[in-house]
């Protein structure tokens, strides 16, 4: 993956390094494993206690976004839950902001591609909330916009809940660099995601 420009000096940048991060499970089916200072992230099959969050009236838990500043400086409407979130029915099992966020959602039938599984895209836009979540924790008082988006599949999911690991790979003053990692309930590695952000503002 192609790194994100930064008009940053690299010793005023602080490179985010989680100690272990990786898809080394791709072919055990071993869920994302990373840790860094605030613990690591539970097996994509274990239940996670949801973060201490203000929970949404769905079950969802989030955090209380502080006023966003758009680049003319004028506060920016902010939604949280975000409506392309709560349709999907998304909840947050765990939270280590900046860095981390795992986040699960049902397989509902209008989610189906005509052979059974979640269809691509849809999988594709359960990512970009997961991303949109890490962006934002990153820096809330400015908003960000998807730059690059990238999924790579490896097998469908026709049922259960799909789970999505989502980590801060490097943050700097214009973009933020992420990964995701796409799990069935068998904890079967489905996809993985690179995505940049930039920052406007």
């Amino acid at each position: 993956m192609v790194a994100p420009s930064d008009d940053r000096a690299d010793d005023d940048v602080p490179a985010v390094q989680p100690t272990r991060i990786g898809i080394a499970g791709a072919q055990s089916g071993e869920a994302l494993a990373t840790e860094t200072s605030t613990g690591t992230l539970p097996s994509a099959g274990t239940p996670a206690q949801p973060a201490v969050n203000t929970a949404s009236p769905n079950g969802t838990t989030s955090p209380t976004p502080p006023p966003v500043r758009s680049a003319s400086g004028e506060r920016a409407a902010v939604r949280f839950p975000p409506p392309a979130f709560t349709i999907f029915k998304g909840a947050v099992l765990e939270h280590a902001p900046p860095r981390l966020v795992r986040v699960r959602y049902p397989v509902e039938d209008w989610t189906l591609n005509p052979y059974g599984s979640v269809q691509d895209g849809m999988l594709a836009a359960m990512v970009d909330n997961v991303i949109s979540m890490l962006a934002y924790a990153t820096d809330p008082l400015r908003p960000s916009s998807t730059l690059e988006l990238h999924m790579r599949y490896f097998r469908g999911i026709r049922a259960g809940h799909v789970t999505v690991d989502g980590a801060v790979l490097r943050s700097g003053r214009t973009t933020v660099t992420m990964e995701c990692l796409v799990w069935d309930d068998a904890s079967e590695l489905c996809a993985k995601a690179s995505a940049t952000n930039l920052f406007v503002g």
